[in-house]
């Protein structure tokens, strides 16, 4: 009947929208719950939680607020970057000492109350051993300072023979093995921080180049879809067969890399949102 097929019609073009959003809201439901959940467990309020976010710098605030002007002015596209960049740092560079001073007073400002609070959110932690990277490294560490070249460290190591790596291989086994006992302490005395690390690691784990061509394959991207299309415009059932044709190949893997890229930012940010930015690296 009509009526059907209006209907199927309409699950057709709008219920994977709606999914998708429902999906997204309940992403960010659950990282707000996490952030106050924190929050309600520690000293400090849950805007502190929330918001501990690095301040953008003078020339970026200066970006944001010239940007449209400057689009409008290029008559450019929003997403045409490069141009746009160009003039933004052309006027940022013309700019006199006193107008780029309201900007920079901003950023200190920020950046004053961002490392206090910053302070308060990592004092009194206890923080988790640091684990061994390598035998390479630990040669490193002890050779560093009489290398006259630096970049050569690897070629140099790759030459030296099994019975002068020995020490080094022996330190890095030391090494790891108190790293275990101690990481298996805290773990003990940091159960709950320990549990919803592993949670999101587990949540925000690395895609695979498998999984991304899987998303792919389903996302509603015209761009994206036509990547995994061959030359008759149907879609590859494999990425190892979308692989086999190199054209395709590099266009996937930019798309590859800044998905990666961007799941990496989630999962910090969720890491911090969930009051555990001291187990990130560099906070």
């Amino acid at each position: 009947s009509i009526a059907a097929s209006r209907s199927h019609r309409f699950e057709f073009q709008f219920l994977p929208r709606i999914m998708a959003f429902l999906f997204h809201a309940n992403r960010q439901m659950v990282a707000g719950i996490r952030a106050l959940r924190f929050a309600q467990s520690r000293s400090f309020s849950a805007s502190t939680a929330l918001c501990l976010k690095k301040p953008t710098t003078a020339f970026v605030r200066f970006s944001v607020e010239h940007r449209e002007s400057v689009i409008e002015d290029l008559d450019v596209a929003p997403g045409e970057f490069g141009p746009i960049t160009k003039e933004l740092s052309k006027m940022w560079k013309r700019a006199s000492e006193a107008e780029k001073k309201e900007y920079y007073d901003d950023y200190q400002k920020e950046l004053e109350e961002y490392e206090s609070a910053l302070q308060r959110d990592l004092d009194g932690k206890d923080m988790p051993p640091t684990n061994p990277t390598s035998a390479f490294a630990i040669w490193m560490r002890e050779v560093a300072s009489t290398m006259t070249d630096p970049l050569k460290a690897g070629d140099t190591w790759r030459e030296m023979s099994e019975e002068k790596k020995q020490p080094y291989y022996k330190a890095f086994e030391a090494a790891k093995e108190k790293y275990q006992k101690e990481f298996a302490v805290w773990t003990k005395n940091n159960e709950k921080d320990h549990a919803l690390w592993q949670e999101l690691k587990q949540e925000y784990a690395p895609l695979t180049k498998s999984q991304f061509f899987k998303n792919v394959r389903s996302t509603r991207s015209a761009t994206l879809r036509s990547i995994v299309r061959n030359n008759d415009n149907k879609m590859f059932r494999t990425y190892a067969e979308m692989a086999e044709s190199p054209e395709k190949a590099q266009a996937f893997e930019s798309f590859f890399l800044k998905a990666r890229r961007k799941r990496r930012q989630q999962y910090r940010e969720a890491m911090r949102e969930a009051g555990l930015r001291y187990l990130l690296p560099n906070h």
